[in-house]
């Protein structure tokens, strides 16, 4: 593991790293094959295609590219959503309840409860603002 994104120039020199048998960080001469990217990095909510985007970006980005090369991802993509039904009617909802709907780029840095205690905090105090809804959002 390099703590961050190994580039070609890179190759040959020393960085830190670590591997999963070590405690701390040592140095490393960079090798070839330490600048190949694994095909799937990270976990959970921080997983990412061949280093470049989230695993749940299956629609569009028809001509997007793996980062630094000519790889086009979409060959790799399987564009069939993950969906969640929700049947409102058997909730007792009340009117400054909300769904928060967000890309990978909210969830990557805010968990559940960040986000709740953000919407809970920021919207009583703008109940008459039209537009509070798109300001949180921002």
């Amino acid at each position: 593991e390099f703590p961050r994104r190994l580039k070609g120039d890179d190759l040959g020199q020393k960085v830190l790293f670590r591997d999963h048998h070590m405690r701390g960080w040592s140095y490393k001469c960079v090798e070839k094959s330490d600048l190949k990217y694994p095909l799937i990095h990270g976990q959970g909510r921080q997983a990412r295609l061949l280093g470049t985007l989230a695993v749940s970006r299956g629609l569009g980005d028809h001509q997007l590219r793996v980062l630094d090369t000519n790889i086009q991802l979409k060959p790799f993509l399987l564009s069939v959503p993950q969906v969640t039904v929700l049947d409102v009617d058997q909730l007792e909802l009340q009117e400054e309840d909300v769904v928060v709907m967000a890309t990978d780029g909210l969830w990557d840095v805010l968990s559940n409860e960040q986000v709740a205690q953000l919407v809970r905090s920021f919207l009583p105090g703008n109940r008459e603002d039209p537009h509070r809804f798109s300001e949180l959002a921002q």
